[in-house]
């Protein structure tokens, strides 16, 4: 399960990706950028929130060195339908994997947030790149003071277990009560 750290010893990152459901490798993933305008059906956002076989959850976070001994990965993506900036899923505790220029975040700990509950991340930080930085340990750079205020707030979510939905559930936020409960999805109404 992911789990908020609010020690200051851990570095948290935002990382803007496409918009999906599910993020399970079965929808294409709608995104701003250019890259993923052309390939909405091949990245590595796609499977975010997937098991591979060796139980890891991996996605790419841009280009670029990320030189955090202890870090925790926020993704953010623009909702289609009402162009906010909203929390998408959590990585807790992540490892850096470096290939060629382009990172990518892996972990064991991982959580998906359902549609409906995604929380907004008010004011997003314009700016090139997908990463914002809202607490750095060890490097260097600018710091979003505000978003590690978002990341705070996350702390509410630290038992829900990212989940895996079949292609006949369509929208997590359909289901209720005890259906909710078989999807193994915990949810958590005091976010905003």
């Amino acid at each position: 399960m992911a789990k908020i750290n609010d020690s200051s010893d851990v570095a948290v990152l935002f990382v803007l990706v496409g918009w999906a459901i599910r993020y399970d490798g079965t929808e294409p993933i709608i995104g701003g950028n250019s890259y993923l305008q052309y390939n909405a059906e091949n990245n590595t956002e796609m499977d975010a929130f997937v098991r591979d076989n060796k139980g890891y959850y991996l996605c790419g976070i841009d280009r670029g060195k990320v030189n955090e001994p202890s870090l925790d990965v926020v993704f953010v993506a623009r909702n289609i339908q009402n162009n906010r900036y909203q929390v998408v899923g959590l990585y807790s505790k992540v490892e850096v994997i470096e290939d060629g220029n382009w990172s990518r975040v892996r972990t064991k700990k991982a959580l998906l947030i359902p549609p409906d509950k995604r929380p907004i991340v008010p004011n997003y930080p314009a700016g090139r790149g997908m990463r914002r930085w809202a607490r750095r340990i060890s490097s260097h750079g600018r710091v979003h003071k505000s978003l590690l205020s978002v990341y705070k707030k996350l702390a509410g979510l630290q038992n829900w277990e990212a989940t895996t939905l079949s292609p006949e559930q369509l929208e997590i936020s359909a289901f209720e009560g005890k259906s909710l409960k078989q999807c193994g999805v915990k949810v958590a109404y005091a976010l905003t």
